[in-house]
């Protein structure tokens, strides 16, 4: 999708949240979380143009892809934890927030601990 279009319809529904605030709290919420999840799902076409560029780099240089899907997981795994924080900080719970915050980073890091082995294995077979 083309920036200018994702960001006027970003701006658009902040705007319109922000004049339905006044009247329905509630509903502003309501409409804050749909339009986060309608621009979210437009960014999801992008994901095929990820994929392949991913792949293309895997075939050219003959990293394995396992590692390449591994950054691409932990690549999504702190976006969508970096949603879920924004639409709990949205809804006023910034301690629920912070316990998923952590959440996605301990996703992260249980995802990453193939990648540290095989780094900590290169690097003793240099030292030794």
């Amino acid at each position: 999708m083309d920036v200018m279009k994702f960001a006027v319809l970003g701006a658009a529904a902040a705007v319109l949240a922000l004049v339905v605030k006044n009247q329905r709290p509630e509903l502003a919420l309501v409409l804050s979380i749909a339009a986060g999840g309608l621009l979210v799902m437009l960014c999801l076409g992008q994901l095929e143009v990820i994929v392949g560029f991913v792949r293309d780099i895997s075939n050219r240089y003959g990293i394995s892809e396992d590692y390449l899907g591994i950054a691409i997981k932990v690549t999504g795994i702190a976006i969508l934890a970096d949603l879920a924080v924004q639409l709990c900080k949205d809804a006023g719970e910034s301690a629920i927030a912070s316990k998923v915050e952590l959440g996605g980073k301990t996703a992260m890091i249980v995802l990453a601990l193939p990648v540290i082995e095989s780094l900590l294995t290169i690097v003793s077979g240099l030292i030794l």
